[in-house]
């Protein structure tokens, strides 16, 4: 099933989950970080790596200037790092629910650029981005609701609120709503 068992690189897709919800999420439960999507961040590296800035913009260049979180989400820059990588790939598997990552991934190019030890499957990522249009409610995926014999018996039935759970506050999966609309509006996505 491709769907459920297909795992393939997310790339870019996987920053609204590992890093800029958690981030919001992280800013509302520690007074110390301060992350909002009008927060300004430097577009530049984070460090040097054999001996090449990292981590590298799509283009392979950097404004240098100030930016917002939005705006970076919208143009997928990838020099965030406030919130460290164990709350990220703590965040991702725990609370979304995102179990076919590895230890390898818990770093900052994978979680950041989604350039994962094995990849993810549509079905793991569509549950976990549902949340941002569910009020940070996650619910764990399920292929049926009912299924009745020819005479109306119930042979199985899925109950979609015993597997629900609240992965995000409300106010984060709303702002993440807005947030990733910017992407299509006047982002990579456009």
């Amino acid at each position: 099933n491709r769907a459920s068992q297909s795992v393939r690189q997310p790339g870019s897709v996987i920053k609204p989950l590992s890093v800029y919800g958690p981030a919001f999420e992280k800013s509302l439960q520690d007074n110390n970080v301060n992350i909002y999507w009008s927060t300004m961040i430097e577009d530049k590296p984070l460090k040097k790596v054999n001996g090449k800035w990292w981590p590298t913009n799509e283009g392979g260049s950097y404004s240098g200037n100030s930016v917002s979180i939005q705006y970076g989400l919208s143009k997928s820059l990838n020099t965030l790092d406030k919130i460290g990588v164990d709350y990220s790939f703590d965040y991702i598997t725990q609370r979304f629910h995102i179990s076919t990552l590895k230890v390898q991934d818990e770093d900052y190019a994978p979680l950041a650029t989604g350039s994962l030890t094995n990849g993810v499957t549509t079905l793991e990522m569509t549950a976990a981005y549902a949340t941002f249009g569910n009020g940070g409610v996650y619910h764990k995926p399920y292929c049926y609701y009912k299924i009745e014999d020819s005479q109306g018996n119930v042979l199985i039935e899925t109950d979609p609120n015993a597997t629900k759970e609240q992965a995000l506050t409300e106010s984060t999966a709303w702002l993440m709503n807005k947030v990733l609309q910017t992407v299509m509006s006047s982002g990579t996505g456009t």
